[in-house]
């Protein structure tokens, strides 16, 4: 997603929209991720133009219905407040994780 430039505002009602059922898309995802079991993050970034460094941060998703109920959108200064990710040439990296420690494999029996 993107940041609105002008205001520095993240804005629901531009970047999230209802489904066919007329359910919002903050509404389905929180659902999703309380029925899975899961925690969620929003991703943002910022690109301020030409020449510009552009940023990118995660913010948990349990934080977004609550923003998404009081106020139209997160500022890109709340955003600073949450994970920041490191840009490095076109690539962001999460600060300490190293992905290749944990790599990914298929569940075992016991886990399905």
């Amino acid at each position: 997603m993107q940041v609105d430039l002008r205001k520095k505002i993240f804005y629901f009602s531009r970047h999230f929209h209802s489904d066919q059922n007329n359910v919002h898309k903050v509404d389905s995802i929180t659902d999703l991720t309380r029925k899975i079991g899961r925690r969620g993050f929003l991703a943002v970034e910022s690109r301020f133009g030409a020449g510009k460094p552009k940023e990118a941060y995660l913010m948990p998703w349990s934080t977004a219905p609550e923003y998404y109920e009081a106020v139209p959108g997160i500022s890109l200064d709340d955003f600073r407040l949450c994970c920041a990710l490191v840009r490095s040439n076109e690539e962001y990296d999460l600060p300490g994780l190293d992905t290749n420690q944990y790599p990914l494999s298929p569940p075992t029996e016991m886990e399905v």
